[in-house]
């Protein structure tokens, strides 16, 4: 036991070290701590957020939502502000935010012909991307792209500004 805990505690230390010249080096190469631009748990969301987020979702064509539980909140209740004729996918491993957790959520249960809105990709986020670009035709842009390690131009959609 003893021998095991020592093993787990140097790898632990080695995975710290590792982790620290990586940061030491973002440092060096950005000048300072860097923090992806995203909102962590239990930080506050931007005011824009506040401001946009019905009337984006009211608007939108499609929504695709990837990798989430849907069980913290404002998060969890977005989907249920989707435009009524959006079309809505769940690519997750579970089915999460069906209607039986909230008031408006995804109803994967209607028996088949009943339910022209809701679709539930079973799986990992990376292998519902391709399969959602496979059936749009772009499977050998993205895998152009993952290949060139985002260096790969992307040219925008005729209807994106």
């Amino acid at each position: 036991m003893q021998i095991l805990w020592s093993d787990c505690q140097f790898q632990c230390v080695s995975s710290l070290k590792m982790l620290s010249q990586g940061w030491q080096k973002l440092k060096e190469e950005k000048g300072g701590l860097v923090k992806p631009k995203i909102v962590f748990f239990g930080e506050e969301l931007p005011e824009r957020f506040a401001r946009l987020h019905r009337t984006d979702l009211a608007n939108c064509d499609l929504l695709i939502v990837m990798g989430t539980s849907l069980v913290v909140h404002p998060f969890a209740g977005l989907v249920s502000y989707a435009a009524r004729t959006a079309p809505r996918l769940l690519v997750n491993r579970d089915q999460a935010g069906t209607c039986e957790s909230l008031k408006f959520g995804f109803r994967f249960h209607l028996e088949k012909g009943k339910n022209w809105r809701d679709v539930f990709h079973e799986g990992d986020c990376d292998g519902g991307c391709t399969a959602l670009a496979d059936l749009l035709g772009w499977k050998a842009d993205l895998e152009a792209l993952i290949e060139s390690k985002g260096q790969a131009s992307v040219q925008k959609a005729p209807w994106v500004e």
